[in-house]
């Protein structure tokens, strides 16, 4: 069987939903099931044509037929075009709640090079950047009672192992809680224990050869 092109047989499809979303009118599970249909339909063939372009590998099974039961979501059964549909959604940006903003800010700049995006000396926010697309916000607490929960922590990283070690003798000769240089399965890291109880890991994921040291401090 020959398929026409994708963007052809959507168009199709879009009609005949239009059409049948007319006949049931405000029957919501029906609207819902006509547009888990097409949409099944349209990836089918979308997959068979990526398969005749030899876009998919032969070893990775295409979109099976589908039922079309009423109110069943279809299922897609390939992993090969999971891995060729781009996220419509990205990571913006991470908001932690200290108990002083400015203190928190001058910490986070005069330690880890983060960049101040607003005024740093705002009691009430701060937005930070490392100046390679991450953006970090700092709001100020709104309970004293609360605090991070165990184990959570923000993470940079450096390219050698060395960096790391370079950098916990700095945060050390600053004066911070600051644990041992650690090596492990994971890479080569440190912790460091800022304000409002924030918990910062240093870390490198190349150069494992040692067991690991320490643990972060508490």
């Amino acid at each position: 069987m020959r398929h026409t092109g994708v963007a052809d047989r959507a168009k199709a499809l879009l009609v005949e939903a239009e059409d049948l979303a007319r006949r049931v009118g405000r029957d919501e599970s029906a609207w819902r099931a006509i547009t888990w249909t097409n949409c099944a339909r349209f990836a089918t063939l979308w997959a068979i044509e990526k398969r005749q372009a030899g876009s998919v590998s032969p070893g990775h099974s295409i979109l099976e037929p589908l039922s079309l039961h009423r109110g069943v979501r279809p299922t897609i059964t390939t992993r090969a075009c999971a891995r060729n549909v781009r996220s419509s959604v990205k990571l913006n940006h991470l908001d932690l709640q200290v108990a002083d903003v400015p203190v928190a800010t001058a910490f986070l700049v005069d330690h880890f090079d983060l960049r101040p995006l607003t005024r740093p000396d705002s009691p009430a926010i701060a937005i930070l950047t490392d100046g390679e697309g991450f953006v970090l916000v700092l709001q100020r607490l709104r309970r004293d009672s609360e605090a991070f929960p165990e184990g959570f922590h923000i993470g940079f990283l450096v390219d050698d192992p060395d960096q790391v070690v370079e950098r916990r003798a700095r945060l050390a000769a600053a004066g911070l809680d600051v644990s041992e240089v650690q090596r492990n399965a994971r890479g080569t890291m440190c912790f460091c224990r800022g304000p409002s109880g924030l918990l910062i890991e240093v870390g490198c994921r190349v150069g494992v050869r040692a067991p690991a040291l320490g643990g972060p401090p508490r």
